[in-house]
Formats: C-alpha cells, sequence, structure tokens
C-alpha cells in the first residue's frame, strides 16, 4: 500500500504543508513531480506529488484496517472533538508572524470537519492504555468476523500503531483521482521549495510552481454547479515525417504512379517531414498509405522544438581556442580545483571590462560537462541571452538550452523537455532559468552578479545568487559570480566565509588600456551658449566615429519623449491615479504613461486643472534623443543608422536579437536605450559611449 505527500496548487498559508493521499494501485504512473487530481471537502483540488512512502500493508490488510478505524472512531468521538486542535498540528503550530491569522484558519479547519467528504489531513489522535486494549479486543473480533487467524488480528495492532506515529487515520484517508501532467521536478528540487518557503515567507505552492514550466498544467474551473478539469494549454508539438525502409530497394512503383516515385526520389537524401512533401508535391497522403501498405515507407511522429533558432546561432566559426592570459589561467585553475574538492564553494571572479571573464567560464564549463556533469548560466538582462548564447553554441553545439521570460509558452516546454531528457547540459538565462529541470548539476556562473536583476520583485521574492548558493552546497558544486564592481554584500562574504575566494583579473586580454572617461558639466555647456542634448566633446566624438565608420552606444535611462507634462499657468503635472507617480509623455503613442503599473491617459490638449493651453514637456527620453540624434547627423549630411532598444521597442517577441543584429550588421551605427544597452554587451568595433551628461 502506498501513500503520496502533496502540496495542494493553493498559494494560502492554511494549506501550506503536504496533505497525505493513498494511491490507487491502477495509477502506475504516479511518481515525485506529477500534478495530480485529488479531493477536498466537497471539491477537487490540483496538487504536486512531494514524496511517495510504501507501507507495510496489503489491499486486505488495508481493507481491515479502514474498517476497524471507522467503526473505533464513534466511542471516543467527544475526547477528538477536544482534541481537535492537535488533530490539525498545522492549525496551530504557525510561527509568530501569523498569529493574527490563528483564528481564522482555525475557523477554516473546522469548517473542514464539519463537511460530510473530510480531506485527507494529517491527524495525530491521543490513545489511552486502556482504549488500546479495547482497541486490541476489538481487532480481534473484527479480524474473526473477517474470516482471519489470530495472527492477523496481531499485524493489525501493530499497522495501527504504524499509520498512528505517521500521524494518518486510515478510514480519513482519501485516494488520488487522477494523473494529470508527467514528472516535472524531483526530490532534489522540492528541497529547494521547502527551503526557498522558509528563507523567504512564501507559499510552498508558489514555489513549487517556479519548477512547472507556464501553460502546462490543467486547471479547475467552477463551472454549471460542478468543478471542471481544463486540460493544459501548452502541449508537445509534433510533426509528422517520413523515411525509406530497407525494402525500397528493390521497389518499383506501377507505371502513372508519378507522385510515389518523386516520393521515393526525394526521400534517397534522408527522412522529410510530410507538410515538405506536400508543398512540394501537393497532396500526397494517397501516394504515402500506399508507399507504407507495401512496406517501402515508414510514415512517423517526431517531436518538433519551436522557435527561431537561427537568432542564437554563432555567426563566427571557431578556428581555435584563444590563449589565456596567467592571470585566466589562474582563475581557471581555481575553480577546477574547487570542483573536484566538492564542498560547494563560492568563487568571486573580480575582473575589469575586457578582462576575459567570459573564456574563464567556458573553460569552467567545458571541465564540467567533461566530468559528466552540467551548468547554468545565469545573465541579468534577456537582452544579452542571444549574444551569450551564440557564443556558448559556437563552443558547446546544441548542448545549450535558453530559457527566458519572452519565449513563448510552448518555447519554454520545449526547452523544459530537452534539458529533463539530458539533451541539453549548458541552461542559459535569466534568473528564471534556474529552476530548469537540469540533472546533475556541477556549475552555476551568474554573470553581472551586482545587477538587482536577480532579485524577483513578486512572490515568491527570491534572490538568485542566494539560492544559486544553497543549490551548489547542497550537491557539493561550485558557485562563480563575475563582475567588475562586485557587491558589498560578496565583498563581505569573502572576508568572513571561508568558502568564498576573491579571483582578480585586474588587466585587459592583450594589455589593452581601459578607455578613458570624461566628465562633462553640461551647466557650464549651457553657460557658453550650448542648447544643445549632446555637449561639444560628444558632438566631437559622434562625428569623428561617423566619419572613421565605427559605432556608438548611447544610454539614456528614462524611455518616452519627455519625463512628464508642466502646466505653465497652474504648475499641474497630470499623475497616475494609482501610484501617485507622474506620467510620461511618449509621442509616437500620443499618450500619457505611468512606467510602473502601465496606467495610460491620451495627450490633454489644456491642462485638465485650470483649461490653459499652456503645456510644456520637460526632461527627455529615449524618443526625443533618436529624434535629436536624427537632426544632428541630418544637419551634418551624415546618413547612420540608429537603433533604439528601450521597454518600447523590445516588446514583441525576438525583439532583442533583430536590434542586437541590425546594429552589428552595419558598418556604422548608433546603439541608443535604457540600461538594458549597458549590461555586457560585447561589440568590438564600438568606440564612443556616452551616459546622462550633468
Amino acid at each position: 500500500m502506498r501513500t503520496a505527500d502533496i502540496i495542494l496548487d493553493i498559494p494560502a498559508q492554511s494549506f501550506d504543508a503536504a496533505f497525505t493521499y493513498s494511491i490507487p494501485e491502477q495509477l502506475t504512473e504516479l511518481f515525485v513531480g506529477c500534478c495530480v487530481v485529488v479531493p477536498l471537502g466537497h471539491r477537487r483540488a490540483l496538487g504536486f506529488v512531494v514524496s511517495i512512502d510504501d507501507h507495510p500493508a496489503t489491499p486486505e490488510q488495508w481493507s481491515d484496517l479502514v474498517a476497524y478505524s471507522r467503526a473505533q472512531s464513534k466511542p471516543f468521538a467527544a475526547e477528538r472533538t477536544a482534541v481537535s486542535d492537535a488533530r490539525f498540528p498545522n492549525a496551530t503550530l504557525l510561527d509568530n508572524r501569523h498569529a493574527n491569522e490563528q483564528a481564522v484558519q482555525q475557523d477554516l479547519f473546522a469548517d473542514l470537519l464539519q463537511a460530510e467528504d473530510e480531506p485527507p489531513i494529517m491527524e495525530q489522535t491521543f490513545v489511552s492504555r486502556a482504549q488500546q486494549d479495547k482497541l486490541t479486543a476489538s481487532s480481534a473480533s473484527l479480524s474473526s468476523s473477517h474470516g482471519a487467524t489470530p495472527a492477523s488480528a496481531e499485524e493489525l495492532k501493530e499497522l495501527l500503531e504504524y499509520f498512528t506515529n505517521r500521524q494518518i487515520i486510515p478510514h480519513k484517508l482519501k485516494s488520488v483521482i487522477s494523473v494529470e501532467t508527467k514528472s516535472f521536478f524531483g526530490s532534489d528540487q522540492v528541497r529547494l521549495a521547502r527551503w526557498m518557503s522558509q528563507e523567504y515567507v512564501a507559499p510552498l505552492s508558489s514555489c513549487i510552481r517556479l519548477f512547472v514550466p507556464a501553460g502546462a498544467l490543467p486547471k479547475l474551473v467552477y463551472q454549471a454547479g460542478s468543478w471542471q478539469l481544463e486540460r493544459p494549454q501548452t502541449t508537445p508539438r509534433e510533426d509528422t515525417w517520413v523515411r525509406l525502409l530497407p525494402a525500397a530497394q528493390g521497389f518499383r512503383p506501377r507505371k502513372g504512379a508519378v507522385k510515389q516515385q518523386a516520393i521515393l526520389s526525394a526521400l534517397q537524401e534522408g527522412a522529410l517531414r510530410t507538410a515538405e512533401l506536400s508543398y512540394e508535391y501537393g497532396a500526397v497522403s494517397a501516394a504515402l498509405r500506399s508507399l507504407e501498405k507495401h512496406q517501402v515507407v515508414e510514415v512517423f511522429k517526431k517531436r518538433s522544438m519551436r522557435g527561431d533558432v537561427s537568432l542564437f546561432q554563432s555567426t563566427a566559426a571557431l578556428h581555435s581556442l584563444p590563449t589565456l592570459t596567467d592571470e585566466q589561467q589562474g582563475a581557471v585553475d581555481a575553480i577546477i580545483q574547487a570542483q573536484t574538492r566538492g564542498q560547494g564553494e563560492v568563487l568571486v571572479v573580480d575582473g575589469v571590462t575586457g578582462s576575459g571573464k567570459t573564456e574563464v567560464y567556458l573553460r569552467a564549463i567545458e571541465h564540467c560537462l567533461s566530468q559528466g556533469k552540467s551548468a547554468y548560466v545565469l545573465v541579468p538582462e534577456i537582452a544579452l541571452t542571444p549574444q551569450t548564447v551564440a557564443r556558448f553554441r559556437g563552443r558547446f553545439g546544441d548542448t545549450v538550452a535558453l530559457l527566458h521570460s519572452k519565449m513563448s509558452k510552448g518555447e519554454r516546454l520545449d526547452q523544459f523537455d530537452a534539458i529533463a531528457k539530458g539533451e541539453a547540459r549548458v541552461v542559459i538565462g535569466a534568473r528564471s532559468a534556474l529552476f530548469a529541470p537540469l540533472n546533475h548539476v556541477g556549475l552555476i556562473v551568474i554573470d553581472e552578479e551586482h545587477e538587482t536583476s536577480y532579485k524577483q520583485d513578486q512572490s515568491p521574492r527570491y534572490d538568485a545568487r542566494r539560492v544559486a548558493e544553497y543549490m551548489m552546497q547542497d550537491c557539493g558544486g561550485v558557485l562563480v559570480l563575475g563582475s567588475a564592481t562586485p557587491r558589498i554584500e560578496s565583498l563581505y562574504e569573502l572576508e568572513h566565509n571561508p568558502r568564498w575566494s576573491h579571483l582578480r583579473l585586474p588587466n585587459r586580454v592583450n594589455a589593452s588600456p581601459l578607455p578613458p572617461i570624461e566628465v562633462v558639466d553640461m551647466a557650464k555647456e549651457f553657460s557658453r551658449g550650448g542648447r544643445s542634448m549632446f555637449s561639444r566633446p560628444l558632438q566631437a566624438a559622434l562625428l569623428d566615429m561617423a566619419h572613421r565608420g565605427h559605432k556608438a552606444v548611447l544610454l539614456l535611462n528614462q524611455r518616452g519623449f519627455a519625463q512628464f507634462l508642466l502646466c505653465r499657468d497652474c504648475g499641474f503635472v497630470p499623475r497616475c491615479p494609482q501610484c501617485e507617480t507622474s506620467l510620461t509623455y511618449h509621442e509616437e503613442a500620443g499618450r500619457l504613461m505611468c512606467h510602473h503599473c502601465g496606467h495610460q491617459i491620451a495627450i490633454p490638449a489644456r491642462c485638465p486643472k485650470c483649461t490653459s493651453p499652456y503645456l510644456k514637456r520637460f526632461g527627455a527620453g529615449t524618443q526625443r534623443l533618436q529624434a535629436e540624434l536624427e537632426a544632428f547627423f541630418t544637419q551634418h549630411e551624415l546618413t547612420i543608422p540608429i537603433v533604439r532598444m528601450d521597454a518600447d521597442t523590445t516588446s514583441t517577441k525576438g525583439a532583442h536579437a533583430r536590434l542586437l543584429d541590425s546594429f552589428a550588421s552595419h558598418d556604422s551605427a548608433v546603439l541608443l536605450g535604457t540600461q538594458m544597452v549597458a549590461k555586457g554587451l560585447d561589440f568590438p568595433d564600438v568606440v564612443t559611449c556616452r551616459c546622462n551628461q550633468r
């Protein structure tokens, strides 16, 4: 007899513990990580299997035990009511942080007690010595009524004690109704989810959901007075393929079977999709059925991967590995030694821009893969993933998988399945990629570890760096944190934590110097008659860049056209009714938008407060910067492509990769945008960079 501990997919503190259900014998495909349907009171609920236990009870013994447990529960109803709090330890063993919720939760459990079809909440019943004697006598009479021997009565007594010690009341235990999905995670992920739930005070079900691809779960919807199960929105996609069989060597189609002859000729080069054959030869179903009947071809289904893989393919062939500097080699050796020790160490690669940190990561991952293990690589911005994936696929081929929130649900499901099957052993992505079902993890690399984007701002509010550290401690792997400016928290750990090590890369590869930095005081520029957004040194640098055929990157961390709109008569500034922040002026959309909650209104022609027509735009955003830059180059009779990269231009799928490819494809161009253009992009022909001038 088997039971399963199940976390209900209900993000409430009252249900933040495992519920125990019995597993029917016919549910042979139930494993840890599966999504199941279970009874809960008068309704059904979805849950995740987090553990499975085998109990020493045959089906016949369990039937006797359930009948006996139900019969013995009635005489002690009064005592059981008196200890109802003990029956539900989850209602009383609350942390002090939730003491104010205790009364509400106890009322909820009281309602469940009154339900006719009670859920299998783990119970704890106090049984005195006198009651035990009475139970023993009753078990003997029950066994005799079933034709059992006296030895069977002793077995029932032992089984009763066994289940009581595990807080399981046999006649209260309900059964799993159905298994709805395959396994998405294992016991290691369950352990991590429990740790995250405690560390970040988050519902356990929310932490469990991190390991499940979006759209892969069914839903229970209340319709027409009952709960209806809706199947998952996202399912694997399969294509129909055709390939030749050995019998095709001597097969000759009948005269006039032109399509059969054409199909056989096309298949000589290898298997093809039926869609490709249909596109070339029209309707081919009848011809394929005839060939399949003669056992000449085989028609089969094959999983297809969604997404444009060409966006992430390396454009440069790697002829030979670059020679490492002494500093790089020392960092690689230190990481390999830490992997050999297997003590869950953390190594901070502190290297200036251009010091070759990425090559250190690649060599460390190469050694990790040679040891039969796998690796995660986290980047702070989705904009970095196409360029990063291209470099890593140039080294490791199709064993690299990509995961981030801009991918469609189908693409994420395909990548999850490829990772779970072991087809991909290196996972690259933003913070959510850390929960991919990668097996035998030996290394986690977090690039630009100082970025705040590694913190999740919605429940569960986790820090990916802290989660990665726990994962490596749990499995004995190595965590590598890379940055040119490590966090102050990392510097503190380096001084006080013996498991942390500092790897310095103070010099750039090939001993090239760091670029000069010039700080321009725009107040002085204004006093000298400058009225442009661009200072005179920046204008000179842009013109020099254009004439030499190089590229420039301009950073302005404010999207839109202007920061706010101001009435010159009464001083009114349109604000968001939810956030109380000023609305940003977007000229292209003709809207005032809140960058916090998304609220937007049409641009007013007059002041909403005093009806004055004198509304002035203040501040500058990326849209205005683009317009000013176009006017600047036109004034100097130059045609320079300008690529704008902000939240407005990257909202569509694949926009990051397309914009970066467009910037890379031109001999001379300007990339302007918000903070996403300043996080680890690598373009060697960029000679001018500009931040907000003061």
